[in-house]
């Protein structure tokens, strides 16, 4: 029996191509309505004939049995395997137009010809041009009418080759000679294709109509809600001056608040007025000024309404009574087309903070959100007592099973702000999660949190925003045995936190705080004289921080940490933040990892601390001196920063035995002075020591194996003194470049050391000391601008000739003195 049906279905297909498709210009069996027939519109006719969409006989019956049935599907699917031929030509037509005549899905044509019918009391072909196909050209060989209302076209390719695809035969250029409404069928018909083997391609082909008229059409969303606004579009006019029309609606549905003045290729259009001619109808007159006109496409007014139905209301929005006049006062023939919209009225997509009522340990928090449509991206922000519970991290929800990629960071203490975005355009529907976030308890049994999300944004595949409800939650921190790992030595206590330990009444000035292994996220205020140490040392002991803020900041006095990593987590900014922040004095921060944060360690307004045998590295500013006199800076890793140590009107500081590697500036001087900067090893560092506006400060450089530029001096202020062992070799007009590590004894060289311009900083000056030294192509930057003392050994005799562009051998002063190297 399925047999009989197939060979059934065929017979029926055969029969079908042996006739031409009739006039109707929806063509039967493209059921997507895109011009052509594919597998695709094969696919709808089946869920049409199992009743999945909705069926539509009038674009899907193709055996005309009155239904559409799996016939119709395997119909569409042997016509799709066809070359296709089409006239494709606009709906509403005025002045001239052209067709194209389509053709789809040919293979290996060579030539032939096809006849083109018209009615000659509506238009009349004015011409034939080529067609290409996949951009090959299809040549014309000839064109002539046969008939009054007909032409015969004739294509040839030149080779043997052939052309396959899908493109155009020619295109037909018309002119118009009747009056508006006037309609012509443009019918194809005789059509021979014929390959390469100079055989007959089978085909399909379908007709096309025109209508006379400038086409004015209302253009409104399809779906509404709160306020919108519908163009009066028109196509193709000419020489237009002035006109009028009407526009009615659905009054319970919308109404009108306003019009504006519509835009023709760039043109204004005025509104000379409106007004309601009923209360369901507005009348629109629109005026050039000048007697130019305007001619081309665009709109006649812009129509704003709002929404007073609710969802499923629908209206038709009904132009009448239109009227277009040109230059010369003459009507413009002109068609008017309605439109029609739908109502809806959005409901709030509620989205949920769910949290477990109690906790007793860390827990997770999953922001849901219910029926969402289309959801493609959004944002909000999350607050919490930072004294209660803190962010641990933030993953990824899922909608619809959609996942729903998050980013993250926090935006104060107590506050994160999390953005989504779901790639591609598909979006995601339906119920799940947006969110989760992972806390960690940081209260005590009892103590309570409300987690607050506000600022939220939901907006969907379209870029609209989606009108939403965000509720809140609480939590509350249950009957739990908190982890101590914190002791103070002096009393015996055990704390689960650092600040608890500080906090504590009985820890006073003078104790031992011990931290055991483990991950801090806290931020630790020493505010008593302590020492607070790390049981094993920085790599088993960390503390992060839980916002925009330091980790640990020391206010009090005669304050001792070591042995802890103190960094950033996850989502936190390190802009403007530091790892360990002093504003006290007398303290020793040694032995600590201060790493990804604004600032490794900050000193602020402090004095007479010692810093000592810290790794400060990917930091912007490894170590940071703010107004900070007296401290001793040791034996420190500054590494992978873009300063490693920042002085900032800072001065009487001892800066020794530091490594500087892979750095901006090694060392960077902003207006301070008196600075001992001695026995620091420099690697790999744009510059190993910068000073601007800063004098009087003594250097010595102990240089690595690798080149190094030396110092940037803009202007250097007064009498800096530098004190080098190796050799250095200036490559740029901003410093000097360090060569390999030499013996002490090696003559020191500098070849185009260059200073920046003195002409504001009349005494500045640079004093480099070395046991010998060899310069040349020295600038002329004015006189005592740089003095170099030492004397000659190796190969050279006696001081050398200054080389400079302008030979002002008086810019650089040799004294034969000897002087140790220190």
């Amino acid at each position: 029996m399925i047999i009989k049906n197939l060979i059934y279905c065929a017979l029926i297909t055969l029969i079908a191509f042996c006739t031409p498709a009739l006039a109707d210009y929806n063509i039967v069996g493209d059921a997507n309505n895109d011009g052509i027939i594919t597998t695709a519109d094969s696919l709808l006719a089946l869920q049409m004939s199992v009743g999945s969409i909705v069926s539509d006989p009038e674009i899907a019956d193709v055996n005309a049995d009155g239904k559409v049935n799996s016939p119709d599907a395997l119909m569409m699917l042997m016509m799709a395997q066809k070359a296709q031929v089409r006239v494709d030509a606009p709906e509403v037509v005025s002045g001239t137009f052209n067709a194209m005549i389509d053709i789809y899905n040919v293979a290996d044509l060579d030539s032939g010809q096809f006849d083109l019918t018209f009615d000659a009391s509506a238009v009349n072909v004015t011409g034939v041009d080529s067609g290409t196909i996949d951009g090959t050209e299809v040549p014309m060989d000839m064109w002539r009418f046969i008939d009054s209302n007909t032409i015969r076209v004739i294509f040839n390719l030149p080779d043997t080759t052939g052309v396959s695809g899908s493109g155009s035969l020619a295109t037909i250029s018309f002119e118009i000679v009747g009056v508006v409404y006037d309609k012509s069928v443009l019918a194809i018909s005789d059509v021979l294709l014929v390959d390469i083997e100079s055989n007959e391609i089978s085909s399909l082909w379908f007709d096309d109509e025109i209508t006379v008229g400038i086409l004015a059409t209302v253009n409104a969303p399809e779906v509404v809600t709160g306020t919108f606004d519908a163009t009066i579009d028109i196509a193709d006019v000419t020489n237009l001056d002035s006109g009028q029309f009407d526009l009615s609606f659905d009054a319970s549905v919308v109404n009108v608040t306003g019009v504006d003045s519509g835009s023709i290729y760039g043109t204004d259009v005025p509104t000379d007025m409106w007004r309601f001619i009923d209360h369901d109808t507005i009348r629109v007159i629109f005026n050039l000024p000048g007697t130019t006109g305007v001619s081309g496409f665009g709109s006649l007014a812009t129509i704003s309404f709002e929404v007073l139905g609710v969802t499923d209301d629908t209206s038709v929005l009904a132009i009448s009574d239109g009227l277009l006049v040109d230059t010369e006062s003459n009507e413009i023939s002109s068609i008017w087309f309605d439109d029609e919209i739908t109502v809806e009225v959005p409901v709030d997509v509620p989205v949920t903070v769910n949290a477990p009522p109690v906790v007793t340990d860390r827990f997770e928090v999953t922001i849901d959100v219910e029926n969402v449509t289309d959801l493609d991206a959004g944002q909000f922000a999350f607050s919490f007592d930072p004294s209660v519970v803190t962010v641990e991290g933030v993953e990824a929800g899922s909608v619809g099973g959609v996942d729903i990629p998050t980013s993250w960071y926090f935006r104060d203490i107590d506050t994160i702000g999390i953005l989504f975005n779901i790639p591609g355009l598909k979006g995601a529907s339906g119920s799940g999660c947006i969110a989760r976030i992972t806390f960690e308890l940081t209260g005590m049994q009892g103590d309570s949190c409300v987690l607050d999300v506000f600022e939220g944004l939901l907006v969907n595949n379209s870029a609209e925003y989606l009108p939403s409800i965000w509720n809140d939650c609480e939590v509350t921190i249950g009957e739990y045995t908190p982890v101590n790992r914190v002791r103070n030595i002096n009393t015996g206590e055990d704390f689960p936190f650092i600040r608890t330990a500080i906090d504590d009444p009985d820890t006073l000035d003078g104790h031992v705080i011990e931290v055991e292994d483990g991950v801090y996220h806290e931020y630790v205020n020493v505010t008593k004289s302590l020492t607070i140490r790390s049981l094993n040392g920085s790599a088993n002991c960390v503390i992060q921080d839980v916002g925009y803020d330091h980790v640990v900041e020391i206010t009090a006095d005669h304050v001792n940490i070591s042995g802890f990593t103190v960094t950033r987590r996850a989502g936190s900014s390190a802009s403007y933040s530091a790892g360990i922040y002093l504003n006290a004095s007398h303290c020793n921060v040694s032995g600590n990892t201060c790493l990804n944060k604004g600032v490794g360690i900050h000193l602020n307004g402090s004095g007479n601390n010692s810093i000592s045998s810290n790794d400060c590295s990917h930091n912007f500013n490894g170590i940071h001196l703010n107004g900070s006199c007296d401290n001793s800076i040791s034996s420190n890793d500054c590494s992978h920063n873009s300063n490693g140590i920042y002085l900032d009107g800072s001065c009487d500081n001892s800066i020794s035995s530091n490594n500087f590697s892979n750095n901006g500036d090694g060392i960077y001087l902003d207006g301070s002075c008196d600075n001992s900067i001695l026995s620091n090893d420099f690697s790999n560092n744009c510059n190993s020591i910068h000073l601007y506006s800063s004098g009087t400060n003594t250097s010595k450089l102990i240089l690595a194996s690798e080149p190094d530029p030396l110092t940037q001096v803009v202007p250097g202020r007064l009498n800096n003194t530098l004190i080098v062992s190796g050799s250095i070799k200036s490559h740029s007009s901003i410093g000097t470049s360090v060569p390999s590590m030499l013996p002490e004894l090696t003559p020191v060289t500098f070849t185009t050391l260059a200073l920046n311009d003195r002409s504001n900083w009349p005494d500045s000056r640079l004093v480099i000391s070395a046991m010998s030294i060899v310069a040349s192509n020295v600038p002329d930057t004015g006189s005592g601008a740089l003095t170099v003392t030492g004397t000659s050994t190796g190969t050279s005799t006696g001081i050398p000739t200054v080389i400079s562009s302008s030979n002002q051998s008086e810019d650089i002063s040799f004294d034969s003195v000897s002087t140790s190297n220190p």
